[in-house]
């Protein structure tokens, strides 16, 4: 089954979080960001075979450490998954 994830419903965190409500922590290695100007920007997460993408601000990813070949979790909230629209993003 595939599955669309939206980059806003994605959060990003430099360490494994605890006492959490959501569920799906997924760990990566962050494989671009993207140079874009303004406020926010578009990191890509590597895990497995899989890409996730997640829309954070640049003092998000500032604060994170957050940069090209390092480690994150990525948290994704059961509800933000959309079977419906897999395709056609």
């Amino acid at each position: 089954m595939r599955v669309r994830v939206r980059a806003r419903d994605v959060t990003l965190a430099a360490d494994r979080p605890s006492r959490i409500s959501t569920r799906n922590v997924l760990h990566g290695t962050i494989a671009a960001i993207t140079d874009e100007t303004g406020p926010v920007l578009d990191v890509a997460l590597d895990i497995g075979r899989t890409r996730l993408l997640a829309r954070v601000t640049r003092r998000s990813r500032d604060e994170l450490g957050l940069q090209v070949g390092g480690q994150a979790f990525a948290l994704v909230k059961a509800i933000s998954l959309d079977r419906r629209s897999a395709g056609y993003a």
